[in-house]
């Protein structure tokens, strides 16, 4: 039996994932990157997000759906600002993951973790995000699992402070 399907109907999370500068866009529940909150065992906080589409979405939807967890990600945009840019937001500050300081930026090194281009990135993507979401259940070594992958896949030797840097 998998993990995910061992998280109690209690522990489940929240996830809504944000894409572009201001956030308020998202990938439909059944697209390649939305995918990867179910495969973990979250619960997609734009669930009404239908299809594989982009759509946008306004903060007062944001505010009504109250999800647990963050998560930005856009392959080329800087979502350490748009992280800070959300934390420091009163409108954003009226999310439960804001106010509970639960927003996360996947990491982008080489490409990025969750989102644009699928890749195999995805694969230390999806450990991260379990890692993230359900630390209780998911018993990773992240910066070993990253020490790993990036040796198999890219043939790279990181050191204990380049890991450290990308999963900051």
């Amino acid at each position: 039996e998998s993990t995910s399907a061992q998280i109690k109907a209690e522990d489940k999370v929240t996830v809504y994932y944000g894409k572009n500068e201001n956030a308020l866009t998202t990938s439909g529940v059944d697209s390649a990157h939305a995918v990867l909150i179910n495969m973990v065992g979250g619960l997609n906080a734009a669930s009404e997000a239908k299809g594989s589409a982009d759509c946008n979405v306004s903060i007062e939807e944001i505010i009504k759906w109250q999800p647990d967890f963050i998560l930005l990600s856009e392959a080329n945009s800087d979502e350490k600002g748009q992280l800070q840019k959300l934390q420091s937001d009163p409108v954003w500050q009226k999310v439960k993951a804001v106010k509970n300081k639960k927003i996360y930026a996947s990491p982008q090194l080489v490409f990025s973790w969750f989102d644009r281009p699928p890749c195999v990135n995805q694969l230390i993507g999806i450990e991260w995000l379990a890692g993230t979401l359900y630390p209780d259940y998911y018993k990773i070594d992240i910066k070993k699992e990253v020490k790993d992958f990036y040796k198999l896949f890219y043939n790279i030797d990181l050191s204990d402070e380049q890991i450290n840097k990308i999963v900051q």
